[in-house]
């Protein structure tokens, strides 16, 4: 999905649509993990949280922060600031 010479990670969202049963989220990918969140309608609460190693779970079958294991989360906290980083941006200084 990411290329070497492409960026190092990509902001995905879903905005909460009324007309449908589904929360908002908003995820950060990169090479190797993707971070999610899911919102309350308020577009800022999370409800629930998802984190997968890529490298070993390509299917995103098994979420390393639903298994009771902190050892497989090293490294969420720099993605969960990355992507509120990156919600929060605006304008041409986004990185």
């Amino acid at each position: 999905l990411l290329a070497s010479s492409e960026r190092d990670s990509l902001l995905l969202e879903q905005i909460e649509d009324r007309r449908r049963p589904l929360p908002g989220w908003a995820a950060i990918r990169t090479r190797a993990r993707i971070y999610m969140e899911y919102y309350e309608p308020d577009g800022e609460s999370v409800i629930f949280r998802e984190h997968y190693d890529l490298s070993e779970d390509p299917s995103q079958l098994r979420n390393t922060l639903a298994d009771d294991d902190p050892a497989n989360d090293a490294g969420v906290g720099a993605l969960q600031t990355r992507l509120a980083e990156v919600r929060d941006c605006a304008g041409a200084g986004c990185p």
